[in-house]
């Protein structure tokens, strides 16, 4: 697993030292009889977790790069995704615009009733930079995009009356045979 998220593979328990600590090495070695032997949850659990620069990491490099590949392959390989711009409810762009706006604060605001501040980055912890702030000042979803575009619709011939004489006889008579 970890030369899948380009860590080096490790051959002994000194090679984890570039993600866990000492105390957790020895804790390791007691339970284990070679570094081979590392079960995956515990192995990820003992790593020291990814700071960057706003302090907020929850897991090591090992689960950070699982989620990572794993919310990737979902997006992917969802049809449905909204960003694909080929799929079966595909968005315009001026859809996707107003979509790419919407964060997670937005849609706490607009859906907890009691909700009346939160930060901009919901994924981030409340600082300085990502402070509280009123929901009123956080970005909605602009529906306008969805008011001016009606999507192009297949019209099946046996329901369009035109061309099919008067009050559809054409279709009808096409069902009773």
């Amino acid at each position: 697993m970890r030369e899948m998220c380009r860590l080096s593979r490790a051959k002994g328990f000194d090679h984890f030292r570039d993600v866990m600590s000492e105390k957790s090495i020895m804790q390791l070695k007691n339970l284990y009889r070679s570094a081979n032997d590392v079960d995956l949850p515990v192995g990820g659990g003992l790593e020291d977790r990814c700071v960057d620069k706003d302090d907020s990491g929850l897991v090591g490099p090992t689960f950070g790069c699982i989620i990572a590949e794993q919310f990737f392959r979902w997006r992917s390989g969802d049809r449905y995704f909204f960003h694909h711009a080929q799929g079966p409810g595909y968005f315009t762009k001026a859809q996707l615009k107003a979509i790419m706006k919407v964060t997670l604060s937005s849609l706490l605001c607009e859906n907890l009733e009691d909700l009346e501040y939160m930060q901009a980055d919901a994924f981030s912890i409340i600082s300085k930079k990502n402070p509280l702030q009123h929901c009123k000042h956080i970005p909605k979803l602009d529906l306008g995009p969805w008011k001016a575009h009606r999507p192009k619709r297949n019209r099946c011939p046996l329901n369009n009356k035109k061309g099919h004489g008067e009050n559809g006889k054409m279709a009808r008579q096409e069902e009773a045979r």
